[in-house]
């Protein structure tokens, strides 16, 4: 409702402007996410960002470095207010992060196929259909064959991205 996301935004308005932009880059990350990742992709220091969002509610500390938000609310309303090419190029820097870090990506394949298709459009059309692919693939092979179709219906999407040219 219109009034919930109003009584959000000025929550989150009380809130510095650097803690705002780690939330928002939390945001596109997902409803659970690791503060490594987030400062990785935001390139700062963000621990008392996400100390003041605790003590404001807004997101909960769990184990392991990693936080979730209070309500899917609080993330809508982030989402929300971000400009669709900002959340595009967050959606990148995060795609790019995640596939840099060691060790086999195929633990990483639904995030990767998701953030890479939100930042199809812009240059990563390819790495868009492989992910999505690749991570189709992984969830026909346990079974969960809805998100499997889901995945296929992506990397068709992000096929229609690709110039004519390439492969």
């Amino acid at each position: 409702p219109q009034g919930v996301r109003e009584a959000v935004s000025r929550r989150l308005s009380r809130l510095p402007a650097e803690t705002n932009k780690a939330l928002s880059a939390a945001a596109v990350v997902g409803s659970r996410f690791a503060l490594e990742l987030v400062e990785d992709v935001v390139g700062s220091d963000l621990i008392d960002a996400f100390d003041e969002a605790c003590q404001a509610g807004i997101v909960i500390e769990e184990a392991g470095g990693h936080y979730r938000f209070n309500h899917a609310i609080v993330r809508q309303s982030l989402l929300a207010e971000l400009a669709s090419v900002r959340r595009m190029r967050l959606h990148q820097r995060i795609a790019v992060t995640l596939e840099a870090e060691p060790g086999d990506d195929d633990e990483l394949l639904a995030e990767l196929a998701y953030h890479y298709f939100e930042c199809a459009w812009a240059g990563n059309a390819a790495k868009a259909v492989e992910y999505c692919r690749r991570a189709a693939d992984q969830a026909m092979a346990r079974l969960a064959y809805e998100g499997a179709a889901d995945l296929y219906d992506r990397a068709l999407h992000a096929l229609e991205d690709l110039d004519d040219a390439l492969p």
